[in-house]
């Protein structure tokens, strides 16, 4: 297997997962959605659900985030996360910043020169 196929073999493999924690993020925002909606519950959410279903999205958007995004088009998907879900504002911002210029790097990188 020449150094391409591998190359190529690890990026589709990046970019599963890159989806599979996307959904994952999503269904954990959904799920916090619908339990707050649910008209079943006048009185709503406790803080205590509340609070596990806020850790549950946070967590979920995190590891989204901390993925790489090797693709002007992922790329893209984080940054629209970030701004949904106003990120900057999170305990764990320079952090998710610093992954997103890794990423916008990286992709500038493969785009020198085109």
């Amino acid at each position: 297997m020449t150094v391409a196929q591998i190359h190529a073999k690890q990026e589709a493999a990046t970019g599963e997962e890159f989806e599979r924690l996307f959904r994952a993020f999503r269904f954990a925002r959904g799920q916090w959605e619908v339990a707050y909606n649910d008209p079943g519950r006048p009185d709503g959410l406790s803080d205590e659900e509340n609070n596990r279903f806020s850790e549950a999205q946070y967590g979920a958007m995190l590891a989204f985030l901390a993925h790489p995004a090797w693709t002007p088009q992922k790329l893209a998907k984080k940054l629209r996360v970030v701004r949904d879900q106003e990120a900057w504002e999170c305990d764990s911002a320079p952090e998710i910043m610093a992954r997103l210029c890794v990423d916008a790097q990286w992709i500038a990188s493969r785009f020198r020169g085109r």
